[in-house]
């Protein structure tokens, strides 16, 4: 028993703590829910995706046709068949230009791909090499 208890106790420690809950919003209505990131949970409905808050209010309108999750203040999402990212009033503060996102916002920057190609940004948008 205690050889299994020690591997478990180190896999713990090293999960962030965000995979071992998952706060989501009490709603109904949503084909989908996501778990709540920075106050915000993604919700599908009709096949389009926006943003309510904790209390199910939404604070995004449902129009976009894919959506991340919130990460340092920005969130993924997908109009007309490119990904750009919005912040949390709805404003589109880096263009839907990349065919997808690899990974949102993380100390300053979110990996992208567009043409075939994998890079990262900057907060204005500006690719970092």
């Amino acid at each position: 028993m205690k050889q299994f208890l020690k591997p478990l106790i180190i896999i713990l420690s090293l999960s962030p703590t965000f995979a071992l809950a998952c706060e989501k919003p009490q709603v109904t209505g949503y084909d989908e829910v996501d778990c709540l990131q920075e106050g915000f949970a993604s919700v599908k409905q009709h096949g389009k995706y926006g943003f309510v808050n904790k209390v199910g209010k939404v604070m995004i309108p449902i129009q976009y046709d894919d959506a991340q999750h919130f990460s340092e203040g920005f969130a993924g999402v997908k109009q007309n068949g490119q990904y750009g990212f919005i912040n949390k009033g709805d404003e589109m503060l880096i263009p839907a230009q990349y065919d997808r996102i690899l990974q949102g916002f993380k100390n300053g920057k979110a990996q992208v791909k567009r043409h075939g190609e994998q890079f990262y940004i900057d907060k204005e948008g500006k690719r970092l090499d």
